[in-house]
């Protein structure tokens, strides 16, 4: 049986990201946004990416998915298909969404925080909620992966947000996204949440839950979920 994760997190390829620099210079080229942050989990370094409901971004993410699911979609033993539409860093959900300035950040040469960057490129909750998955059109990247893996159930990372960024809530998005998938596509959907742990508290499920974490993401979303293990905390 085999999980196939298609993953466009981290930028360009020349940045260390995934993403063919090509497509990158083809979103500069029609005009693209693109959002930058200082990754202080990897060595501090400023990684730029286009913004998750980029029209070019978009289209090339499901052409990438179309072309899969053409060789490969009606292969029986790929059981799920992992996908992300809002992985900053990598196929983990991740919107760097802090509200503060540091130290750190001003040395590289930022004056805004990521919410207020956020916000001048034109960041809205519902242009995250329809690159994963609109609650009527069929244009979104999970869209995309049912359509091209039928025998398959396809899977996202769902994650939380500052609500200075979602003023809805800090996993609206997510769960917004996922209840229009269970709508369109019932089973064949699921959300997963990363990092799964039982030695650190923070990432350990069962405390007190229906807590107001990100877990709770998978106790609402019952039994359409996942987990990752987080192997370098449960050695």
């Amino acid at each position: 049986m085999v999980t196939l994760c298609v993953s466009t997190a981290g930028g360009g390829t020349s940045q260390g990201g995934l993403v063919p620099d090509w497509v990158i210079n083809q979103i500069k080229a029609n005009g693209g946004k693109f959002f930058s942050w200082l990754d202080s989990a990897h060595g501090n370094r400023v990684i730029t990416i286009p913004v998750f409901w980029d029209s070019t971004f978009m289209q090339k993410k499901r052409e990438l998915i179309a072309a899969l699911g053409k060789r490969y979609g009606n292969k029986r033993n790929i059981k799920v298909v992992y996908v992300g539409f809002a992985n900053a860093r990598s196929s983990d959900w991740s919107v760097p969404s802090r509200n503060t300035l540091g130290a750190a950040e001003i040395a590289a040469g930022f004056t805004t925080t990521r919410v207020q960057r956020w916000i001048a490129l034109g960041y809205t909750e519902q242009k995250i909620i329809n690159s994963g998955c609109p609650a009527s059109a069929t244009n979104g990247i999970i869209d995309a992966a049912v359509k091209s893996f039928p025998s398959a159930v396809v899977i996202f990372s769902g994650g939380t947000t500052s609500v200075k960024l979602d003023p809805h809530g800090k996993r609206y998005c997510t769960e917004t996204a996922f209840n229009n998938a269970k709508t369109k596509y019932d089973d064949h959907v699921a959300v997963q949440k990363d990092d799964l742990s039982q030695k650190t508290s923070v990432n350990q499920p069962f405390s007190g839950q229906p807590a107001d974490n990100g877990w709770r993401i998978i106790y609402n979303g019952c039994p359409q979920v996942a987990a990752q293990w987080s192997g370098a905390r449960t050695t």
